[in-house]
């Protein structure tokens, strides 16, 4: 699969950052990748390394859009946002914390919101600049539609695109020396090179680059093949890694 884009290309494809895909039409399923303008390939300079997989509609009966989900992720327009309801805004704002960007929030990641006015202003000035990092993001979608299901085709392609990054944690892509995930609480942040937690230590399934193959050709127009299936029970054979909630492209 040759799914990489240079600088030149991703600039004529108008890769959006979040900010402004929010805005955008896109589909009502599908998977996404992150990925960041300071972020470039160790071994490819003119393509940025992937920096967090995600997908929605992995629960049975969930209603959850793409959309839905980004818009979770960045928050408001306003820029207050809730870590509470995304698990990826909570790893930035914990790892903001950790580099000295900004000023340490003791309710952060607690369940319930803080009822201190003291505590809240702290909160909602953290979470506007998760808001200002996370709408910087440069930002992919692609459709793969399906009922909301553990087991459906997002699930599979998200976790094995993690697995296939993380790469037991000798990733693909290292991250730079300035990335911040290094400063994450998670060891599976630093050392996946990922704004992910679960699948980072898994293998990958190696038919999934077939299905990934199948849904991009879609997403691009092409008239493609017959859709491979996920192999039976799949799921089965990766539930070992049970601790956070649930492409390559090129600068």
């Amino acid at each position: 699969m040759h799914t990489q884009l240079s600088k030149s290309s991703l600039q004529k494809r108008g890769l959006p950052n979040l900010q402004d895909a929010i805005r955008k039409d896109m589909p009502s399923a599908g998977i996404y990748l992150f990925f960041d303008s300071r972020e470039p390939r160790l071994r490819n300079p003119n393509q940025l390394r992937a920096v967090r997989v995600g997908t929605h509609g992995v629960a049975n009966g969930s209603k959850a859009t793409l959309k839905d989900r980004m818009r979770t992720h960045f928050g408001t327009l306003t820029g207050g946002g809730s870590h509470r309801s995304s698990i990826f805004r909570l790893h930035i704002g914990r790892s903001l914390t950790a580099a000295g960007m900004t000023e340490a929030v003791q309710s952060w990641g607690l369940p319930e919101a803080p009822t201190a006015t003291r505590l809240k202003r702290r909160e909602e000035a953290l979470e506007e600049r998760v808001s200002q990092y996370i709408g910087k993001l440069l930002v992919t979608t692609i459709e793969v539609p399906g009922s909301s299901s553990k087991n459906n085709d997002r699930a599979y392609l998200e976790q094995n695109l993690i697995a296939l990054l993380s790469n037991m944690h000798a990733p693909l892509d290292p991250p730079s020396h300035h990335w911040l995930g290094r400063c994450s609480d998670k060891k599976e942040i630093r050392k996946s090179a990922l704004w992910n937690v679960n699948h980072t230590l898994q293998n990958f399934d190696q038919r999934f680059l077939d299905m990934l193959d199948y849904y991009v050709l879609a997403a691009l127009g092409t008239a493609p093949r017959a859709k491979p299936e996920a192999p039976a029970n799949w799921a089965r054979s990766v539930r070992n890694d049970s601790r956070q909630l649930s492409f390559l492209v090129s600068p």
